[in-house]
């Protein structure tokens, strides 16, 4: 009898948000097409995942891949998705924050037709939101973007929203139910604290987080979860690191607003004294904070209050980042996380600090896959569903090192690290495309995905 699937992953314990089990895994034409505890049913080749976990893949709500990149080169989306791979990542959703920016439709179809070829995972994309596009964002919906990126904060690469276009954008994508995920600084406190700073001669890496206070990004939450909450509108508030933030959207969610809430790894795994210790290469917005900070940030991680995890995967050349070696306020603000994030936020969360397995999936997947209405093709592993899926190994330790990252420009301030729990296999859409420490997929190999509305 010939194979009847392409593939068989077998004996492992598959988990989802809501379950996990230990079973078998069939798969065909892309697509997950049994899960049984039968283990003797055809397949052209078949995984031993026994001890292991079967997990549905990263959905990273957060990457800036940097293509179309309008200036020097730190990352291209065949690099970037080569490392997302190597990270368990099976879908990027990309930010609008290259040159020209992803604000009118022809900006959005010309970003796909570039990345496109260059895919080694699959990717869903954000449209900007800025003042007075709004006949844009309808056409940008209709060619499938999955929500729209909006700044309170000043940016090089983005005009932001004041109040009033803040909360037009809410009226308007809260009547066609689509997420607006915003960048929640206070403007004019950073503004203001950057130059006085500057004026003082406080320029070091320690400096930067008071440019960037706490109740900046404190203050800015509590402005659009009232404005989400009084328009009804999607709201999703992105790299959050600050506790009492948290606390606000969980009010205003008590209250019945439509808010959600991501963190990054930086801000779970980074503290003061890795910003003193590495300098430019900790910068990024908002700051990392101190351990304290952290502490609280994790308490409610523990207590479900933060949906998800993303990367906000942000390379830049070691040139660029020495820009800021006697300023710190001069170096552009970004970090790399793509690769590492989905094994160390395994490692603190459901190693060190008993998080289980389930809440994991549904903060490194099903959470964000349905935020951006990309569930049920993606988020989880059902009949039906893409075949998206990692092998993971929670017991393997591994050290962190530059060598083995796949990003354009090799650096992360977590080298040097021990991590408990490794990405053995990437498989999207069925095919292998990672596998022990080699990509096994050509860019366009991944695929776009519109938004499921």
């Amino acid at each position: 009898m010939g194979a009847v699937y392409d593939l068989c992953i077998k004996k492992g314990t598959i988990v989802n948000a809501d379950r996990k089990v230990k079973a078998n895994v069939y798969i065909k034409n892309g697509r997950i097409d049994a899960i049984t505890a039968e283990e003797d049913i055809p397949a052209a080749r078949v995984i031993n995942a026994e001890g292991r976990l079967v997990l549905p893949g990263f959905v990273d709500p957060h990457t800036h891949l940097n293509d179309p990149p309008g200036g020097d080169v730190s990352e291209t989306f065949l690099t970037g998705t080569r490392s997302a791979a190597a990270g368990g990542v099976t879908t990027c959703i990309e930010m609008p924050l290259t040159t020209p920016v992803v604000s009118t439709a022809k900006a959005f179809i010309d970003k796909r037709a570039i990345c496109g070829p260059k895919a080694v995972v699959d990717f869903a994309m954000f449209g900007a939101c800025v003042p007075g596009n709004q006949d844009e964002i309808q056409k940008m919906l209709a060619h499938g973007a999955v929500a729209f990126k909006a700044f309170t904060p000043f940016s090089i690469e983005i005009p932001r929203l004041d109040d009033a276009s803040m909360l037009k954008a809410m009226e308007s994508l809260g009547r066609e139910q689509v997420t607006l995920s915003i960048h929640c600084e206070n403007a004019d406190m950073i503004t203001s604290l950057t130059e006085e700073l500057q004026a003082q001669g406080r320029v070091k890496p320690g400096d930067y987080q008071d440019a960037h206070p706490l109740i900046s990004e404190l203050e800015a939450v509590q402005r659009v979860a009232l404005m989400a909450y009084k328009t009804g509108a999607r709201v999703h508030v992105v790299h959050c690191s600050c506790p009492e933030a948290v606390d606000v959207v969980s009010y205003y969610r008590s209250l019945g607003a439509d808010l959600t809430v991501e963190t990054c790894p930086h801000y779970l795994t980074l503290n003061e004294k890795d910003v003193e210790r590495w300098g430019v290469y900790c910068i990024c917005n908002p700051p990392i904070r101190d351990q304290s900070v952290q502490d609280e940030l994790w308490k409610r991680v523990l207590e479900g209050k933060l949906d998800c995890i993303g990367t906000d995967h942000s390379a830049y050349l070691h040139t660029e980042k020495a820009e800021g070696k006697d300023n710190i306020f001069k170096t552009p603000a970004g970090i790399t996380a793509m690769q590492l994030c989905y094994p160390l936020f395994f490692d603190e969360a459901v190693n060190k600090r008993g998080m289980s397995v389930e809440q994991f999936v549904s903060m490194s997947s099903t959470a964000a896959a349905k935020r951006y209405d990309i569930y049920p093709k993606k988020g989880l592993i059902d009949v039906g569903a893409d075949a998206d899926v990692v092998i993971f190994d929670p017991k393997a330790q591994w050290v962190v090192e530059n060598k083995k990252l796949f990003y354009l420009e090799k650096w992360t301030p977590h080298v040097g690290r021990t991590v408990t729990g490794r990405v053995d296999e990437t498989i999207v859409r069925g095919k292998s495309v990672y596998r022990d420490g080699e990509i096994l997929a050509e860019g366009g190999y991944g695929c776009f995905v519109p938004a499921l509305r």
